[in-house]
């Protein structure tokens, strides 16, 4: 029966070396996990200091610019409106000089030129305003982007 006991204790001590030897090496990895999560977590907060940074940097610049592209819209819708009342007087004009007859004819064809012409800067400032209102979007999202970023 002693040789039992013996062989109890030393078994015991076996286990108890061995449960050691584990919970060491699990700590060891534990250790090691917590570093590599630690030294990520850091390249992370840097990258995001950077892009705070660089978003505070830009949003002058994108705000300038958004105010520019607005201040250019509205003046293309100013003088759109300008020209389609020009366009509307030259139509009136046009309906009361078709009505008459020699040199009232060569005005209404003057005038049809004019209008034509007038017709085209309107085209034109249409397209125009066209090509602006897409970077106006995207200069609002940039800059709620950017600010967001900045928060």
């Amino acid at each position: 029966m002693k040789w039992l006991k013996w062989l109890g204790w030393v078994l015991g001590l076996v286990l108890t070396i061995v449960a050691s030897t584990q919970w060491q090496k699990g700590r060891e990895r534990a250790f090691a996990a917590r570093q590599v999560i630690l030294k990520e977590t850091k390249q992370i907060e840097e990258e995001l200091g950077r892009v705070v940074v660089e978003s505070r940097e830009a949003l002058p610049g994108l705000e300038r610019r958004y105010n520019t592209e607005v201040a250019e819209t509205k003046k293309l819708e100013a003088r759109q409106k300008e020209l389609e009342q020009q366009k509307q007087a030259h139509e009136q004009t046009m309906t009361v000089l078709s009505t008459g007859t020699g040199d009232l004819q060569k005005q209404v064809e003057a005038t049809a030129e004019q209008q034509e012409t007038m017709g085209k800067d309107l085209q034109e400032i249409q397209k125009m305003l066209a090509l602006v209102e897409p970077q106006i979007r995207q200069l609002r999202e940039a800059i709620r982007t950017v600010s967001k970023s900045a928060e």
